[in-house]
């Protein structure tokens, strides 16, 4: 029995050694991957520094690419944020014409997909030009206003227009409009033909 017994403590020592090193050795494994955060650190900052590298020459190129020009005669910029430009004009009337533009999702190749599978064509031969939708709102100093939606022509149609004597027509296409304080809704199908009558009438 006695040696039962010291057996048993025997290996109860082992087990609490064994323990012991165990123990040190979890509290040492941490200093063992430090060389590997320190790679990955090294990493990250790599990754950073061409990510800060390739936005460097992004803004560049944007800005050897843009032209910078002012609102047309009597308008003033009222909002600018982003990619979202509002312009006004006020008349001696006191009514107000704001025109809104957003070019955010505007800008989109003209060629179709049969033309840009075509390797033999290079990019320059469809530039990337933004078609903002318009928002044109006239307000009269009662609060009354109407607004008009509107969109600019496609490159195709562009061409149809300056092909043939369109001289007269827009270059932009009214799509919707809205009213503003005004009772009841109305359809004007002779909108453009008599204008004054109409902006008269509200």
């Amino acid at each position: 029995m006695s040696r039962f017994v010291a057996r048993v403590l025997y290996g109860t020592r082992l087990s609490f050694a064994n323990t012991r090193i165990v123990g040190t050795y979890l509290l040492q494994k941490p200093n063992a991957v430090k060389p590997l955060t320190f790679t990955s650190r090294c990493f990250s900052s790599q990754v950073d520094r061409q990510f800060n590298q390739f936005l460097t020459n992004e803004i560049k190129q944007e800005k050897e690419n843009s032209f910078s020009c002012s609102p047309p005669k009597g308008f003033h910029i009222v909002k600018s944020d982003g990619c979202e430009i509002v312009i006004r004009k006020e008349y001696n009337d006191g009514v107000l014409v704001d025109i809104e533009i957003n070019l955010a999702g505007s800008v989109s190749p003209s060629a179709s997909e049969d033309d840009v599978s075509n390797t033999e064509r290079t990019t320059d031969e469809f530039p990337l030009e933004a078609h903002p939708d318009l928002r044109i709102k006239l307000t009269k100093p009662s609060g009354r206003a109407v607004i008009f939606n509107c969109s600019l022509p496609s490159r195709d149609v562009e061409k149809q227009l300056s092909d043939g004597d369109t001289s007269d027509l827009p270059t932009y296409s009214v799509d919707s409009v809205e009213m503003e304080r005004v009772s009841g809704y109305f359809v004007y199908t002779d909108l453009f033909d008599d204008h004054d009558g109409y902006f008269s009438s509200f």
